[in-house]
């Protein structure tokens, strides 16, 4: 059986210093496949309210592909997917 090497990506944290509490910008989509992620950290002034869906578009196998995003008070109240939370801990917006 062939070794599936892992899919290369980068992860930002994008957090809106929201009035309430800091946000931080979710979208689910899993592939079940797996990933080698490099995290960075971005913030965000505005955005808009409430979630959107965000399709792909290009000409590689991510083509089409949608995501539902929205903006999620901090800390979180549930995990993310895939472990993309790994890193919440030292943030500090």
């Amino acid at each position: 059986m062939e070794a599936v090497p892992p899919r290369i990506r980068v992860a930002a944290y994008v957090i809106r210093l929201a009035a309430a509490s800091p946000e931080l910008l979710v979208f689910d989509h899993l592939d079940g496949r797996a990933r080698r992620t490099t995290y960075v950290q971005l913030r965000l002034a505005g955005g808009p309210a409430g979630g959107w869906t965000h399709r792909v578009a290009g000409d590689g196998k991510d083509d089409g592909l949608r995501f539902a995003c929205r903006f999620t008070p901090l800390p979180l109240a549930t995990r993310l997917a895939d472990h993309q939370d790994e890193f919440l801990d030292r943030i500090h917006p």
